[in-house]
């Protein structure tokens, strides 16, 4: 019996001795994946996705214990925003960086002052755990979506609601008396239980054009993409080609494409006036649920539920480097300012700053 405690007790000492340090905020270099310069450990889960500062120097990330700040350089926590019940589930930074808007599963959108913590105001007027949230480019309106399935739009001056629009999945429900469907020779709902129904209609992803005409928004199990003209709520077009939900969106920084994330493995490019997809990138190996472009719109980054980052071409569609050192899904992804540094983060909140030239170099 000593023997065999005494073997427990080396092996534990063995173990703690050489497993990373995983409860350390800010991880040590020597023990880093290749091409990652700083490890962030997130107190708690990510639960959305994160954002640098329009200026570069903080890095906000969503999770279960409300909006974790952090220095980009160094990854040192800078501040904790709290006050949703429950989790928060999308940010945004205004594009002046005084205001972040955030979307909280206990059905509000709340803006914040990042310097202080205050709360500046707490939007209501969602039926649903709210999903997502966007600014607009002279930050005055904001975007959100919804569970239950509608696009908002308000006013960050009057903290007003200035429209609400229904997907058209929703809309297009119709009768739901399969016997009266069948009697009008309607076709039979694309549902087959409550569950279902709510789920084919769920905004997940929004999005706001750099020129401040256009709204996206997506999530819907069709696949589908919705276009929203920003001033009248009315809906543009519909983007069809993927085949189940859109986790994320981004418009390029000239506005002239879409890039989109989904639950069917793919990204897709779309031209956002013709509404035509421009280009198909297949690699990951499961479903995507993060997707941004670099601030010159000439890298598309790429993150998602098979624990990889992956890089590409946003002109050719070819791939850069992929970026591996989670091992748990990653929820987001984001690109600094400078375009030289890629952050990841994973649902279990291990938060990865990636030098990905470096990595690249490496990878030739």
């Amino acid at each position: 019996m000593k023997t065999k405690s005494c073997l427990i007790l080396i092996t534990l000492i063995l173990t703690l001795a050489f497993t990373p340090d995983t409860f350390s905020q800010v991880g040590n270099r020597s023990q880093l994946p290749e091409g990652v310069k700083t490890r962030i450990e997130c107190s708690g889960n990510i639960t959305g996705n994160m954002q640098y500062s329009p200026d570069g120097k903080e890095l906000a990330v969503a999770s279960d214990k409300g909006i974790w700040i952090y220095n980009a350089r160094t990854g040192a926590e800078v501040a904790l925003l709290s006050g949703h019940r429950g989790d928060v589930l999308a940010i945004a930074y205004a594009p002046n960086g005084k205001t972040i808007a955030s979307a909280g599963r206990d059905e509000t959108v709340r803006l914040w002052n990042p310097k202080t913590g205050e709360n500046l105001a707490t939007l209501t007027g969602h039926g649903g755990l709210v999903t997502g949230v966007a600014f607009s480019p002279d930050g005055k309106q904001l975007v959100s979506g919804s569970g239950d399935a509608t696009v908002c739009l308000w006013s960050t001056e009057t903290r007003r609601q200035l429209w609400s629009s229904d997907t058209p999945q929703a809309r297009d429900q119709g009768i739901q008396d399969p016997a009266i469907r069948e009697a009008f020779d309607l076709p039979p709902l694309p549902y087959k239980s409550p569950f279902e129904k709510l789920a084919l209609q769920w905004v997940l992803a929004v999005a706001y054009s750099p020129d401040g005409k256009i709204l996206a928004s997506s999530g819907s199990s069709d696949g589908t993409i919705q276009l929203w003209d920003v001033n009248s709520g009315k809906h543009i077009k519909t983007l069809k080609g993927h085949t189940d939900m859109v986790r994320s969106l981004a418009f390029s920084p000239d506005g002239k494409t879409l890039v989109s994330g989904s639950e069917d493995d793919t990204l897709r490019i779309w031209n956002t006036n013709t509404g035509r997809m421009l280009r198909k990138l297949s690699g990951h190996s499961n479903e995507v649920k993060s997707v941004t472009f670099s601030r010159d719109g000439k890298i598309i980054a790429s993150a998602g539920k098979d624990a990889t980052v992956r890089l590409w071409d946003a002109e050719s569609g070819r791939f850069l480097p992929t970026l591996r050192g989670h091992y748990w899904e990653i929820n987001s992804v984001a690109i600094s300012k400078d375009g030289k540094t890629v952050a990841s983060a994973d649902k279990h909140g291990t938060i990865l700053l990636w030098d990905w030239k470096k990595l690249a170099k490496s990878q030739r």
